[in-house]
C-alpha cells in the first residue's frame, strides 16, 4: 500500500490524486489518501478545503494510525529507518518527498509501503491512465439551479473560458518571487490568437479578485464575469471551466485541470509558456499553445 499526502488547493488535490491513481493501476498497488491536512487549523491566509469527494474518485482515505505509522514512528522504528535508510535514493525510502519539481521517472519505483510528500504536477506522471482518470475525475455532485443554467449557456455558445489568477501569487511573498502572475498583456495576446481562430468567441471569465477584473481588465468582446461560487465550491467552478470549449489558462494548476478535463478534442488552450520565476517550467500537454 502506498499513501499519498493531499494538500493544498483543488488544483493541486487533482495531480496528488492522479499520481497515486497512476502508481495503483500500473503497479497494482492498494492507495489510500492522507487528508489530515484539512483536520488542523486553518490556515487564515491561505484557506483551503478538501474537495476531492465531488469526483467518482477511488476515495480510500488513510487512518490516522496508518499515516502516524509513516510521519510519526517510535524511537526504535525511527532509528532503524534511519540506519536501513543509508545510502538509499529517495524514492526507496518509507517517506519519499518529491525531488524537486521536475519529472521524475523513478517515482514508478517506488517501494510498496510508502508514503509520498509532493505537488506531481507533470501529465507524464499519469498520461498512461488518462481515460480511466478522467472518468475518476468526472463529476459526482449535481450542479446548483445557477450552475446549470451556465452550463446549457457555456454549451451554446462558443465558449472560451479566462482564468485569472491572483491572489496569494501577489500576497505571499515566497510565491511572489519563485512564481508571479500572468500580466494583462499576455491574456490581451491570448485572446487576439483566440479572434484570428475561432468565430464569435464568448468569453467567460473566472478569477478569485473579480472585482479587480471588472476593474481593469478591458476586452471589447462578449464576456460572462462567473462570480457566483464560494471558495467552498471551487468544484463548481472548476465543473464549469472544463466545459468550456477553448481556454486562455493562468500559471495555475486549477486552470491546467479546467482545461484537460474538457471533453472538446478540438479545443484551443493558451498557456503561459513562464509557469515560474524560478524552477522549471511547467509541461505542457500536446497541442496547446505556448504564449
Amino acid at each position: 500500500m502506498i499513501i499519498v499526502k493531499i494538500h493544498y488547493g483543488l488544483g493541486n488535490q487533482l495531480f496528488q490524486y492522479a499520481l497515486a491513481r497512476s502508481l495503483s493501476i500500473q503497479q497494482g498497488k492498494e492507495f489510500k489518501l492522507d487528508i489530515s491536512y484539512f483536520g488542523g487549523e486553518p490556515d487564515k491566509d491561505h484557506p483551503r478545503i478538501y474537495q476531492l469527494c465531488h469526483f467518482n474518485i477511488n476515495e480510500n482515505i488513510a487512518g490516522p494510525k496508518e499515516i502516524d505509522s509513516f510521519i510519526k514512528p517510535g524511537f526504535l522504528k525511527r532509528r532503524w529507518r534511519e540506519i536501513i535508510h543509508i545510502g538509499l535514493p529517495y524514492y526507496k525510502k518509507k517517506v519519499v518527498y518529491e525531488n524537486g519539481l521536475s519529472f521524475d521517472n523513478d517515482i514508478f519505483h517506488v517501494e510498496d509501503n510508502s508514503y509520498l510528500f509532493g505537488y506531481w504536477q507533470d501529465e507524464r506522471y499519469f498520461s498512461a491512465i488518462q481515460d480511466q482518470l478522467r472518468k475518476d475525475l468526472s463529476f459526482k455532485t449535481a450542479p446548483s439551479s445557477l450552475n446549470k443554467e451556465f452550463l446549457q449557456q457555456i454549451e451554446e455558445t462558443t465558449s472560451v473560458c479566462i482564468h485569472i489568477r491572483r491572489g496569494d501569487y501577489l500576497t505571499d511573498q515566497s510565491t511572489v518571487t519563485t512564481i508571479g502572475i500572468c500580466d494583462l498583456p499576455y491574456y490581451y495576446n491570448a485572446i487576439e490568437i483566440v479572434r484570428s481562430k475561432i468565430n464569435n468567441p464568448v468569453f467567460y471569465i473566472f478569477s478569485d479578485e473579480m472585482e479587480w477584473v471588472k476593474r481593469e481588465f478591458k476586452i471589447d468582446q462578449p464576456c460572462i464575469y462567473v462570480d457566483h461560487n464560494s471558495q467552498e465550491m471551487a468544484y463548481e467552478d472548476l465543473r464549469l471551466m472544463s466545459a468550456c470549449k477553448n481556454h486562455i489558462i493562468a500559471n495555475s494548476s486549477f486552470s491546467w485541470w479546467g482545461a484537460w478535463l474538457s471533453n472538446n478534442k478540438d479545443q484551443l488552450v493558451i498557456a503561459p509558456k513562464v509557469w515560474r520565476k524560478q524552477g522549471p517550467e511547467m509541461y505542457l500537454p500536446k497541442g496547446w499553445v505556448p504564449l
